[in-house]
Formats: C-alpha cells, sequence, structure tokens
C-alpha cells in the first residue's frame, strides 16, 4: 500500500512541511488544518468505520490547542466522500500512521522556537496506541484487490488535508487573546 500511495504521501508532506511549526502563526495555520480535515474524517469513521479499525478522535485535542493558543476555530471544512468500494482499513492506515511523525514536530517546534506552546495534540497517546494495535493487521497478507481498495481509501484521506489546507491557506488569529 506504500507503494501505491506514495506519491500522493509525498505531497501532503510537502505541503505540510512547508509549514515551520516554530512560528506561532504557521503552527496555528497546522492546527486549522488538522482540525479542518479531521472533523469531517472522524464524522465518516463515526457512520462507516468498523469498530476495530475506529481511529481515536483527534478534534477534540486540536481544538483545546486552538483555544488555549487564542485561535479561532472558525475554519473551512471539506467534504470526505472516498469512493464505495474503498477498504476501510486503508484510512486506519493513513490516520494513524499521521501520528508517527508527532512527537518528532513537537521536539523540533518546541527547540527551535524556544516556547513551550500547547500541543495536546502533538503530544497525544491514543492515536500511537491505535497505530499499534493495527499494525499486525496491516502486516497480514491480503490480495492485490483488496491492497487497491484500501490504498484509494488512504488516497482520500490524503486528499482531505490537502484540500483542507487550500481552504484554509492561512492561519486565524486572535491577536487580542494572550495565552496563559
Amino acid at each position: 500500500m506504500r507503494t501505491i500511495t506514495k506519491s500522493a504521501h509525498d505531497a501532503l508532506d510537502a505541503t505540510l512541511g512547508t509549514l515551520d511549526l516554530a512560528d506561532r502563526d504557521e503552527y496555528c495555520q497546522f492546527l486549522h488544518i488538522q482540525y479542518a480535515a479531521r472533523v469531517p474524517l472522524e464524522q465518516w469513521c463515526a457512520a462507516h468505520m468498523p469498530g476495530h479499525l475506529m481511529p481515536p478522535r483527534q478534534s477534540g485535542l486540536i481544538a483545546q490547542d486552538l483555544f488555549s493558543l487564542g485561535s479561532s476555530m472558525d475554519v473551512q471544512f471539506p467534504a470526505f466522500v472516498p469512493a464505495a468500494d474503498i477498504e476501510p482499513l486503508g484510512i486506519a492506515w493513513a490516520l494513524g500512521g499521521s501520528s508517527m511523525g508527532n512527537r518528532t514536530m513537537l521536539a523540533r517546534m518546541r527547540r527551535h522556537s524556544g516556547e513551550d506552546w500547547p500541543a495536546t495534540f502533538l503530544a497525544g497517546d491514543a492515536m500511537p496506541a491505535f497505530w499499534g494495535a493495527i499494525k499486525p493487521l496491516l502486516d497480514q497478507p491480503v490480495s492485490d484487490a483488496t491492497t487497491q481498495r484500501a490504498a484509494r481509501g488512504a488516497i482520500a484521506v490524503f486528499a482531505c488535508f490537502e484540500t483542507a489546507k487550500t481552504l484554509n491557506p492561512t492561519s486565524i488569529t486572535n491577536p487580542t487573546r494572550i495565552p496563559a
């Protein structure tokens, strides 16, 4: 699946990789993009995802960080409507795997910014635990058709994040509120 989704994954990494999380406004923009993408993804998962593949909700953690930073949560949400024949494991793979770099981003952000900004989302334990729980499922052999359907699900997730970035190109901060 990694090979099939490589170009979509690399494009998303390049898009989000342009954000400097050591800059408060760009960190807020990163959180806005995460929030804007994850809300519709979580809604879709709640309605369609089998229980054993249900990723933990992250939007509440992101909202908490945005609130603590004094940033508006007025974002534009993309629609998430994957093809009907996708394999849900691909969506779980994309969402669970996204947490693998969070601790690295957090350490880099704190080291380069010199700030201790709220980072409940980046520091969260639930998504890495979910990744550990689904990893054995990902390692099981499946048919090429199942792999293709899973890859389409993962690519739909990456596209949702890309669209969230397009819909929310700048940070929405409230300069009158000073973080505690």
